[in-house]
């Protein structure tokens, strides 16, 4: 009975009767030779699509050594000492011959070098020096055997130098165990076709198949090739903002066998098949219909108000914290004290309090004075005043906006605000210190976020958390400053120096620092700043710039950050 109703099943199955119709019309070595050309086309595509991979590799994506700043899909030297400057990527790469592209850009003055390794350094395959009129090198290299490659750059400790891109394309590889895949492929589609396909045709079969079924089938397996038309190389999904996966071969070049192969191929063929960058926009354009969108990263909520995930939450600062901040506040304190530097500090308040929307009033009901009465208490036992602008930004939100809408920053126009809240606090210390004005910039307006060291334009970081890179709310003007002082030099990307200015302030800060500096260098003869949250170090800890303070000698010691990063304080202190 059981047999019968499979058999019933099988005879009324389209796909199993046009494989049959086509089995019917020819031979058994006919199809057999069919069918091994089929399987030798699609073994040859996916060792083309699995052996074409250009390596591409943004210089933030390298590893570095102390001393740099990140700028656009870039890596500059900032404060660099001469050594190493970036290394790695440590790819691993089948035998064969690679070209290797170094882009790159150095300052006239500046001396650096490049070298190609292996065996972590052990084995050099190539050296030479990176000249300012190239911007550019190539180089190809041979491969024997599979090993991981090491790119690295040397700084000679003077001048600049930024590493843009390094690329990696394949010129010729031996794609020896892929031959055993495709024999392994072989084999069982042999046994396939000579033990079941012959079983299925002594079956009974409805004859006399309609044309439209043949045409659906038809039709149906061309749309299962599509997707592998074309395999995108790409090492990052700049739509998603995250690495894409990578290919692990069946048996590695050790002889082992992948245990996972089925799992990880699947991950790579989902994340290159052709057409997935269209399925993503039209998925993120469906999802923007909704009023309030929420990833494990990034909201969007209706009035097209973008947050990042620690930004919707409560700031909360226990007694055991409090403690911990006080006693990291008071060692700053003695430090400046001792090298005769005045300290300030400013924490810049939440996006959640500037945000127009209905929701975000909702969620402000959780918040509660924990930064104020924090505030409060170390005025109160370190008589010590910290700089904390809400009440000052919430009265210049009337006339525009202090926070981007699609970017965590705050405006040049908030920044604007919070120089102005500093600059009173620092009269009081330096009464002919001279504060910027509106007439010392030049004023323009742009729906695009300007926020990062980079100062371009684009749609905004926390946009770019929820994939909509391509399709951003960017349906406000913002007010841009751009300095007029012709005496305002950047020396480099942290150090500054106004022939105007009388004193010397060290800036020491995370991000919210950018679009702050502008005006801050109106007030100050040299400007040192100091970014903190720069991989791999995110902290405030006094020791990693502890030397350079006591060589710069500054009369100002001056630290910001927004309030999110308040749990820093405990690093200050080793």
């Amino acid at each position: 009975m059981v047999f019968e109703k499979i058999t019933l099943y099988l005879e009324r199955n389209t796909l199993f009767s046009f494989c049959s119709c086509i089995i019917k019309k020819v031979d058994h070595k006919a199809g057999l030779y069919f069918l091994a050309g089929i399987l030798t086309v699609l073994s040859l595509f996916f060792i083309k699509s699995i052996y074409s991979y250009s390596y591409v590799y943004h210089g933030s994506d390298l590893r570095m050594k102390s001393g740099y700043v990140l700028v656009e899909k870039g890596v500059k030297t900032q404060n660099a000492k001469k050594g190493i400057f970036t290394y790695g990527p440590y790819v691993k790469l089948a035998a064969g011959e690679y070209k290797i592209t170094l882009n790159y850009e150095l300052s006239k003055n500046a001396g650096a070098s490049f070298d190609i390794v292996t065996d972590k350094g052990k084995k050099l395959l190539y050296k030479g020096n990176l000249l300012p009129s190239q911007k550019q090198i190539n180089h190809k290299i041979k491969l024997d055997k599979s090993c991981e490659i090491e790119v690295r750059t040397f700084y000679s400790g003077k001048g600049d130098l930024m590493v843009k891109q390094l690329t990696i394309v394949p010129l010729s590889v031996f794609a020896k165990y892929d031959v055993l895949l495709l024999i392994t492929l072989f084999t069982l589609f042999f046994l396939l076709y000579f033990k079941i396909l012959a079983w299925l045709m002594k079956l009974k079969w409805v004859q006399n198949k309609s044309r439209i079924d043949i045409v659906f089938l038809t039709v149906f397996f061309i749309l299962l090739f599509l997707p592998m038309l074309h395999i995108s190389d790409a090492e990052k999904s700049e739509q998603e903002n995250r690495m894409l996966a990578k290919y692990t071969p069946l048996i590695d070049y050790r002889g082992g066998y992948n245990l996972k192969y089925g799992k990880n191929f699947d991950a790579w063929f989902s994340d290159r098949f052709w057409g997935r960058d269209e399925l993503i926009k039209v998925y993120y354009k469906i999802k923007k219909i909704n009023k309030y969108t929420i990833t494990a990263k990034a909201s969007k909520l209706k009035n097209d108000w973008y947050f990042n995930d620690n930004e919707l939450s409560t700031l909360t600062i226990s007694e055991k914290q409090k403690v911990q901040y006080k006693k990291n506040i008071q060692y700053l304190l003695q430090f400046c004290k001792e090298n005769n530097i005045k300290c300030y500090m400013e924490i810049v308040p939440a996006k959640i309090y500037y945000a127009k929307d209905g929701l975000i009033n909702n969620k402000l009901k959780e918040y509660n004075d924990t930064l104020p009465q924090f505030i409060k208490y170390i005025k109160e036992t370190l008589n010590f005043e910290i700089i904390y602008p809400l009440d000052e930004l919430k009265e210049a939100d009337k006339s525009d906006y202090v926070y981007f809408k699609t970017d965590h920053h705050w405006t040049d126009w908030g920044a604007y605000i919070g120089y102005q809240a500093l600059l009173k606090q620092l009269k009081k210390d330096f009464p002919d210190i001279y504060e910027a004005k509106e007439g010392d910039f030049d004023i323009s307006y742009s729906k695009k976020v300007r926020a990062e060291a980079d100062r371009k334009y684009w749609q905004g970081y926390t946009c770019n958390l929820l994939y909509q890179n391509q399709d951003c709310s960017l349906n406000i003007d913002y007010k841009y400053y751009d300095g007029k002082n012709k005496h305002i030099n950047a020396i480099s990307y942290g150090e500054f120096h106004n022939s105007d200015g009388k004193y010397k302030a060290l800036l020491i800060g995370n991000s919210f620092t950018e679009n702050f500096k502008p005006f801050l260098v109106y007030s100050f003869k040299d400007i040192k700043r100091f970014r903190c949250n720069i991989a791999p170090n995110d902290n405030l800890k006094l020791s990693r710039w502890k030397k350079e303070i006591l060589e710069f000698k500054p009369d100002v010691l001056i630290l910001l950050f927004q309030e999110g990063y308040t749990d820093k304080l405990r690093t200050i202190k080793d």
